[in-house]
């Protein structure tokens, strides 16, 4: 049986939230490009019952620390609410900019989040089951022809 916040959960979240990948990769200030750049699929499912993350792990205040009693009834700001500039920072751009300012990068704060997550899951199962190459979440997008 699953815990109650669980089932309260799924009555209020989305099960799914799909990142538009190729949106922010069109609009972004790299040095290279990759064709791993499709949209990127979140279930809420998957990473609270099956990997037992708590709402918080996600979920943080203005000075990025974790939210610990968020509950998913609570209301709290969109992402973009806070990390509100478009383009993904990377490269020589991403070396040569404050920490501060790759976190109001929508992108980039939504991969610092992902990735830190998965690259210390896998590092505490010894296991590389959380992706954290661009092909593990984004979709690969072939060029249109013309």
């Amino acid at each position: 049986m699953l815990p109650a916040v669980n089932l309260f959960a799924e009555d209020i979240l989305p099960p799914l939230i799909v990142f538009d990948g190729y949106e922010e990769s069109s609009k972004s200030l790299n040095d290279f490009e990759t064709v791993y750049r499709g949209p990127v699929s979140f279930t809420h499912g998957k990473h609270v019952d099956d990997y037992k993350l708590e709402c918080g792990q996600c979920h943080h205040d203005d000075s990025g620390e974790p939210l610990k009693d968020f509950r998913p009834s609570d209301e709290i700001d969109n992402c973009i609410d806070c990390h509100y500039l478009e383009g993904l920072l990377r490269g020589q751009i991403l070396a040569e900019t404050s920490q501060e300012e790759v976190l109001e990068h929508y992108p980039n704060a939504i991969h610092q989040m992902c990735i830190s997550c998965h690259q210390e899951r896998n590092n505490l199962t010894h296991t590389l089951f959380a992706p954290e190459a661009c092909r593990g979440c984004h979709a690969q997008l072939l060029e249109e022809g013309p």
